[in-house]
């Protein structure tokens, strides 16, 4: 565990100083070329820590299909994991073109995740130490380890993000197709960030909202029925019977969830006068992935706590941006210190009674089996 309190202390101070810097020359650091230099140092202890592991979550599974990929041999693009051959292309250009050894392919993978991260986080928050430390104090930094194909197929999105908001329709279109093929479930949220660019709690984004949850709930069978048909053939074949055997998430995943969109909630008509596409993209997601939550702790979390990955890394754009831009200054200290207080004691209780988290490294000589 003292790894992950390393994350969790050192990451936020380095965002720190880079925000500090940005204030004293916005010039400087709102230069594309240096947005990507400074997300990279912020990020650089997660990529580190995280690209040099070993053991922790999905690693070993991992580790194991790097190894089972064919090396050396045009039968590797085809091997082991066909319904995501992208995902396959990339291990195999590691291990036939870079090095056949998934010390430097874990770290590549953790890399481009980290900075796709940061540099969304550089662009859009107001407050960017404060997303790096939600994106450690919320683990989302976790996705990394466990739910490896599914982060990486969402960092080639957040690549994207800026062309969506932009209504550069075809090279977000582009950065899709390539998402989906390092992992098929991104096509159920794809059409979702369409509906995001919309006005956020309008009577449309609402109803459906509600109905779908409504429908989804009440007719749950009927609901992973439908799934199965979409990815009949795939890894998620068998979605429904897994689904029905596995517990709904936990339910203060869905309390934290709620917050951001309560808070929104509150300032929603401020929101809705500032009209800022950026600010209904990241209000909307929120909303969705509230709703995928929903769903998650009533139906299983299998599946629909896995979709909210694609939503949910936007709530910690969304908060800063609540604070910063739509929170008199009083109030708004207030809520950043509670903010930071109650999210130690999720990471705490996340990391520890939760995961029961460890940090394996064989480069490092590291072996951490008890926090």
């Amino acid at each position: 565990m003292i790894i992950y309190w390393i994350l969790f202390l050192f990451c936020p101070l380095i965002a720190s100083i880079v925000s500090r810097g940005q204030n004293q020359d916005k010039e400087l650091l709102h230069n594309s070329k240096n947005q990507r230099k400074f997300a990279f140092l912020a990020m650089l202890p997660i990529i580190f820590f995280i690209g040099l592991r070993s053991g922790f979550a999905d690693t070993r599974a991992y580790i194991g299909y790097f190894n089972i990929i064919k090396y050396n041999t045009v039968e590797s693009f085809y091997s082991f994991d066909d319904k995501d051959i992208g995902f396959a292309l990339i291990t195999s250009f590691f291990k036939n073109v870079l090095m056949n050894d998934f010390h430097l392919w874990l770290f590549g993978i953790a890399s481009f995740s980290c900075i796709a991260v940061g540099r969304l986080y550089r662009k859009y928050s107001p407050d960017f130490a404060l997303s790096v430390f939600l994106f450690i104090a919320t683990a989302q930094f976790t996705y990394l380890t466990n739910g490896v194909k599914q982060f990486l197929a969402l960092s080639v999105i957040l690549i994207a993000i800026p062309a969506l908001l932009n209504k550069k329709y075809i090279p977000f279109c582009i950065a899709a197709l390539i998402a989906s093929s390092i992992h098929l479930s991104i096509v159920v949220a794809i059409p979702m960030y369409f509906i995001c660019i919309g006005k956020p709690f309008s009577i449309k984004t609402i109803f459906v909202t509600i109905i779908f949850c409504f429908l989804s709930v009440f007719f749950a069978n009927q609901f992973l029925g439908l799934i199965d048909f979409v990815f009949q053939d795939t890894q998620y074949s068998a979605f429904s019977s897994q689904a029905s055997e596995t517990a709904g998430s936990n339910a203060i995943r869905l309390i934290v969830s709620v917050v951001p969109v309560v808070l929104a909630f509150i300032k929603r008509k401020e929101i809705v006068i500032t009209n800022d596409e950026s600010i209904n993209f990241f209000t909307n997601a929120a909303i969705i992935n509230c709703a995928f939550m929903t769903l998650s702790t009533a139906i299983s979390g299998i599946f629909f706590g896995r979709i909210s990955i694609y939503f949910d890394v936007f709530n910690l754009i969304l908060y800063p941006i609540l604070l910063v831009r739509f929170f008199k200054e009083s109030h708004r200290k207030r809520l950043k210190q509670s903010m930071i207080i109650l999210y130690t004691i999720w990471f705490w209780y996340q990391m520890v009674y939760i995961w029961d988290a460890y940090y394996i490294s064989d480069i490092l000589g590291i072996n951490t089996i008890y926090w």
